[in-house]
């Protein structure tokens, strides 16, 4: 009976130390598991922790400007704050010329610039245009025949009408490139008009025979009336005509 009783009292011993064994195992087991994941758990955060690093470190570089950079960038905003830039000084430019042109005097015309402006510009006809000079001789229409004689001489072809306003005679003295035509009133013959026909002759402004109707023009100005192949000037002293063909003066006439 001892010997059962000494035997069940080592079962229990052993099974409880069994027991204590086995519970201690399993503690360990969970210990080391625990600190397994407590291990994966720190190296994950570290490793997150290293990834956003060189985030942190990108940034904290983009941010942070060398002083050196600092220094230079603030003498090239010193430099430009003390000299104007490039399109400062063209936006200046045009206002100092502006101001120099202002400065400057208007020109003025000089005596031979205002005789040339005077000379292009064509003077009113006058009774000293409806003057023949021939042969240094002068007459005009109103005059009487023996006047034209005087100037031209005798030298002529005649030819006679009866004149269809005046009581008598119309009578034609033809020179060389002139024509003298003339009425009758009371004992006396008088010239009513001249036509030139050659370029021997010239007006009063110089125009010729042969010479451009623009010539005419500027002579005489665009106060004019073109009757048929005629470009006419007419005052109380009389009309002055020119007959055009091709452009060009082909006789002259001046009429009563």
């Amino acid at each position: 009976m001892g010997g059962n009783q000494l035997l069940k009292r080592s079962l229990k011993i052993a099974i409880v130390v069994l027991t204590i064994a086995l519970g201690l195992t399993v503690f360990s087991f969970k210990g080391s598991v625990a600190i397994d994941n407590n291990q994966e758990l720190v190296g994950q955060s570290n490793m997150s922790d290293q990834e956003k690093t060189p985030e942190l470190e990108l940034q904290k570089s983009d941010n942070s400007v060398p002083e050196e950079f600092n220094n230079h960038n603030q003498k090239s905003l010193e430099n430009s704050s003390a000299q104007p830039t490039a399109s400062a000084i063209n936006s200046e430019e045009p206002r100092a010329e502006a101001r120099v042109n202002k400065a400057k005097p208007e020109k003025v015309n000089t005596s031979n610039e205002l005789e040339s402006t005077v000379t292009n510009v064509a003077k009113p006809l006058s009774d000293a245009d409806f003057v023949i000079n021939v042969n240094n001789g002068r007459f005009k229409c109103g005059d009487k025949s023996n006047k034209v004689f005087s100037v031209l001489g005798n030298d002529y072809q005649y030819a006679e009408a009866i004149s269809c306003e005046y009581e008598g005679l119309d009578k034609t003295y033809s020179y060389n490139g002139i024509d003298v035509y003339t009425y009758p009133e009371g004992d006396a013959d008088y010239v009513n008009e001249v036509i030139i026909s050659r370029d021997i002759f010239a007006t009063e402004r110089g125009i010729k025979v042969g010479m451009s109707k623009a010539a005419v023009i500027e002579k005489y100005g665009s106060n004019f009336r073109e009757i048929g192949k005629q470009i006419a000037y007419s005052t109380g002293s009389g009309t002055l005509s020119f007959s055009i063909k091709n452009e060009v003066v082909s006789s002259i006439s001046y009429a009563k």
